[in-house]
């Protein structure tokens, strides 16, 4: 427990090192110290969630991929990809307001991120999530063929208009 909170205390103050290393960046040290309490709050949750998660492997942050959609040819950075254990991959994108899953959906998607990095990495995905931090919608969001993380539904036809992983 005591390095966990190290831990997180560390990658804070990491975070906000390089945050402070910006040229417009103009945070009052007593709003700083509040964040900082919120944050740590939020990462020992966050990471009491995770640890509940079947093993898995981060395999990236940040990866930046090309993606060719209807002659358009669109840079992608996607948050976090998790290595799981069938040798698939999960897409993590990390939301600090809410998230809903019909918004990846219909002819005209509202946020289409999360479906063009599956289709951007293709065959390997397992499942596309949202990884909602705030303090009042906290948790995965999301879908996938099994169950990879708590709240991401496996149960395609019932959460989507889609018979199956594959046709979505």
């Amino acid at each position: 427990e005591q390095q966990r909170a190290i831990a997180i205390d560390s990658a804070i103050e990491e975070a906000l090192t390089e945050l402070r290393k910006r040229k417009h960046f103009t945070i009052a040290e007593p709003l700083l110290a509040i964040e900082l309490q919120r944050l740590q709050v939020l990462l020992a949750r966050w990471l009491q969630l995770e640890s509940a998660r079947d093993d898995f492997e981060v395999l990236s942050r940040e990866q930046n991929c090309e993606f060719e959609v209807a002659g358009l040819q669109l840079n992608l950075r996607i948050d976090r990809i998790d290595l799981l254990p069938n040798g698939r991959q999960l897409i993590i994108d990390y939301k600090s307001g809410a998230g809903q899953i019909r918004q990846w959906l219909g002819e005209r998607p509202e946020q289409p991120q999360l479906p063009m990095y599956a289709c951007a990495l293709g065959e390997q995905v397992e499942g596309v999530a949202f990884a909602v931090l705030n303090q009042k919608n906290f948790g995965f969001l999301g879908l996938a063929q099994t169950d990879v993380a708590p709240g991401l539904r496996s149960d395609i036809e019932k959460a989507t208009k889609f018979a199956s992983w594959e046709e979505l």
